[in-house]
């Protein structure tokens, strides 16, 4: 490869990083701000913490952010080994509050995995 080639290539995959950090930290960042909107809009209520969210009737909006989380912490490489870990251990805790929503009154078994309620409760809570 001519040092042309390799400038281009370096130039594309920084813009790529740069792109994914962006997407990550809008879908993260407009997180709690759709809970407001959809809660009072959807239920007429205020929510009263994101976790409570996936029991709602918009819970699919907070499920896919967080896959989305997931997703981009985990395959995002960071600028050394310290950043991978942490983004790791970031991924495990999104995957984490996604799959044990935390405790709520009535409920039995919860979640990805089927887990008693209170199981599940300190997993998310763990996770977060």
């Amino acid at each position: 490869m001519c040092p042309r080639e390799v400038y281009v290539m370096k130039k594309v995959f920084e813009s790529t990083v740069h792109k994914q950090r962006f997407v990550l930290g809008l879908v993260c960042g407009l997180l709690p701000i759709l809970d407001i909107i959809f809660g009072l809009l959807i239920e007429n209520a205020f929510p009263q913490s994101i976790s409570i969210t996936y029991y709602s009737t918009y819970c699919v909006i907070m499920i896919a952010a967080l896959t989305l989380c997931t997703f981009f912490l985990s395959t995002y490489e960071g600028y050394d080994m310290g950043d991978r870990i942490w983004t790791i251990l970031a991924a495990l805790g999104a995957f984490g509050v996604m799959a044990f929503p935390c405790y709520i009154d009535g409920v039995l078994h919860i979640g990805l995995f089927n887990l008693p309620i209170n199981a599940s409760n300190i997993l998310h809570f763990v996770s977060a």
